[in-house]
């Protein structure tokens, strides 16, 4: 495999210029596995980032007003799961493997320490830290309505079939979808409540980016 080869490969993937760059650089991963395992000699160059042509497009997100009236379609039960991820700047995996332990009442804090990876439960986030968040005033609301049979997780879901009626990816952007289609809008999970939140925060309410990278 050499350079130019990897140039053919780039331009034969099909996609976005995000998405060619991230085959190919798991091919880089995998070459760089077997250098390390002394199974190749080294590891030939790999084509430029201005080759993928990649554009960075505007934050797609949803001022507060039309968020709120997707959640108004979203049923009840599952309302604190989606609150949870808007209020706190959190990503979907962390909600789904968020234990009850992970709740510090005494503190008043959740601690994440964990995500879904391939639709398995990890004891890692993706970023391999550990977070410790505030919990947010707005969402004792939620948490006071949300049930307490199910262990050991904290968002539980009735209709799930998995270990201790965590969600599941499929469940919540079911779930999301109905209701963005009820609200007439296009948006996934990821840009509806975090992406929507950070931007709601820097240009509808002020918050310095600063201060928004110190809250997510």
């Amino acid at each position: 495999i050499r350079y130019d080869t990897l140039v053919k490969l780039m331009n034969w993937i099909k996609g976005s210029g995000k998405h060619k760059k991230n085959v190919v650089d798991t091919l880089r991963c995998c070459l760089k596995y077997a250098w390390k395992s002394e199974r190749i000699l080294a590891i030939p160059p790999f084509p430029e980032a201005k080759l993928y042509d990649i554009r960075k497009e505007p934050p797609e997100w949803l001022p507060k007003e039309r968020f709120m009236n997707v959640m108004k379609h979203v049923p009840k039960e599952h309302q604190p799961f989606f609150m949870w991820l808007y209020l706190h700047l959190r990503r979907p995996g962390e909600a789904m493997a968020l234990k009850k332990e992970d709740y510090d009442p005494a503190q008043d804090v959740f601690i994440i320490r964990g995500g879904v990876s391939n639709g398995q439960v990890v004891d890692r986030t993706k970023t391999g830290d550990i977070h410790i968040i505030p919990c947010h005033c707005d969402f004792k609301a939620y948490m006071a309505k949300m049930p307490s049979s199910f262990e050991p997780y904290f968002f539980t879901c009735t209709e799930s079939k998995s270990d201790g009626k965590r969600y599941t990816g499929k469940l919540y952007r079911k779930y999301w979808k109905e209701a963005c289609e009820k609200a007439e809008e296009d948006i996934d999970v990821y840009r509806g409540t975090k992406t929507s939140r950070a931007s709601q925060m820097v240009n509808e309410e002020g918050v310095s980016m600063r201060d928004l990278q110190i809250a997510g």
